[in-house]
């Protein structure tokens, strides 16, 4: 059988929900509670390699989601040094022994 979701669909799926955020995001405390669960799901999502480092990167640096969306992938790459650090390409190797 057939994957059910490429991985292109996973990135599409994160994409569109970076999309919604600036639209979806006010100040109050309510939506920093979304904020952090959506900072969980990219974490998660990174941390089990459903979704690969490089798009954190690449999102953040084409600002998907405008500021709240910059916002959240920094908060996530921050979160995922092991997984982010060989994107930003300060991976000498031994700094992980």
């Amino acid at each position: 059988g057939g994957c059910l979701a490429t991985e292109v669909d996973v990135q599409l799926g994160f994409s569109r929900l970076l999309g919604t955020l600036n639209q979806a995001m006010s100040s109050d405390e309510a939506s920093k509670l979304q904020q952090e669960h959506i900072i969980s799901l990219f974490r998660g999502a990174v941390e089990h390699e459903l979704l690969p480092a490089e798009f954190l990167a690449s999102a953040r640096r084409l600002r998907f989601g405008g500021p709240v969306g910059v916002e959240v992938l920094r908060r996530a790459q921050r979160q995922t040094p092991m997984h982010s650090r060989r994107v930003w390409g300060s991976g000498d190797e031994r700094q992980f022994r």
